[in-house]
């Protein structure tokens, strides 16, 4: 669909030169919001349809909000890992590498930092977040995602369940490019919620974690159990951080989403991200194993943001690299 995309490039050029930028980002998602509810009307026709188109609209909304986050407030990103051995979506790669994406859940705006290694490999249409219940009632964006199919959780297994079986029959049916992206510690970390996570490790003789709050395992060993041997074939395991240099904090003082969309980021943020790429097929297929390798996989996340409290991950050390400005790749790249 070239058209589609041509229009959605001159429409975040367009958006990103406006004054009241927050107000007209929320304009445009209201109106892809009307364009969803009329897609809706197709779904007993052709559910696939409407399930890419949704995601194309919800895409639309990503790339205006990742132009002026990078573009136009000039967000210092930089990237560690695996991040340049996730294929990009281009002519001689062309059908995206679907993945479950795991990740530390640090603020609101997490998801950002997700979109910024998303959007360089050409797969931001193809996002679908679990993300809290509540949110759905979140006037304009939490409408686009409710009617983007993203999964709306309660945080209890036993009330999920069945939404969570039908999303992953619906994916594998479908057969769609998809990055199913989970916050599985389940809250953000804030001081209170590291205490109780810490307390409830200690009295479950679990490792005690300084800087992430203990995953929630039993889901993400559903998701990867029902969805081996599908399409959806790697798990990305993400870390992220948010520097304020004024306060050289790190994952302590965070911007918000207004700030985010308001004002210039540079030089008082910086913000990295660290991606490790696994195959399913490598993974422990018992659940209990499974269930123990998130857990070290956390372990090892929690001294990575450790050691990055100490020593923030500048460009060029140990692998760490800029994020590349992609808007200024031709039009029939993007």
């Amino acid at each position: 669909m070239p058209h589609f995309y041509l229009f959605r490039r001159l429409l975040v050029i367009v958006l990103t030169r406006k004054k009241n930028i927050l107000k007209s980002t929320c304009r445009v998602a209201l109106l892809l919001n009307v364009f969803q509810l009329f897609s809706i009307l197709y779904l007993p026709i052709n559910s696939k349809a409407v399930f890419s188109l949704s995601s194309k609209f919800i895409g639309s909304v990503w790339s205006i909000i990742q132009r002026i986050f990078e573009a136009k407030h000039r967000a210092l990103i930089t990237f560690s890992g695996n991040v340049a051995s996730i294929p990009q979506v281009d002519s001689s790669h062309p059908d995206p590498e679907s993945a479950i994406v795991l990740s530390n859940h640090v603020c609101a705006i997490d998801w950002i930092l997700l979109n910024a290694v998303a959007k360089r490999k050409g797969v931001l249409d193809h996002l679908k977040y679990f993300v809290k219940d509540s949110l759905k009632y979140l006037p304009v964006f939490g409408w686009g995602m409710y009617l983007g199919g993203f999964l709306f959780l309660r945080r209890n297994w036993m009330q999920d369940e069945k939404a969570i079986q039908e999303t992953f029959y619906r994916i594998k049916q479908n057969k769609s490019p998809i990055w199913l992206i989970s916050f599985i510690e389940g809250h953000r970390v804030t001081p209170k919620k590291l205490v109780e996570s810490q307390s409830f490790c200690k009295s479950r003789n679990r490792p005690v974690l300084l800087h992430t709050l203990y995953p929630r395992t039993k889901g993400a060993v559903a998701t990867i159990q029902n969805l081996r041997k599908s399409h959806v074939n790697h798990l990305y395991d993400f870390t992220i951080a948010f520097k304020n240099v004024p306060s050289n904090t790190v994952n302590g003082t965070v911007p918000s989403i207004v700030r985010v969309l308001s004002h210039d980021l540079n030089p008082d943020w910086k913000f990295h991200v660290h991606v490790d790429r696994y195959l399913l097929d490598d993974l422990p297929s018992d659940d209990e194993k499974l269930s123990k390798w998130i857990e070290e996989l956390w372990v090892k996340k929690d001294k990575r943001l450790g050691e990055w409290k100490s020593s923030w991950p500048e460009d060029g050390s140990n692998g760490v690299t800029l994020a590349a400005p992609y808007w200024r790749r031709a039009l029939k790249t993007e």
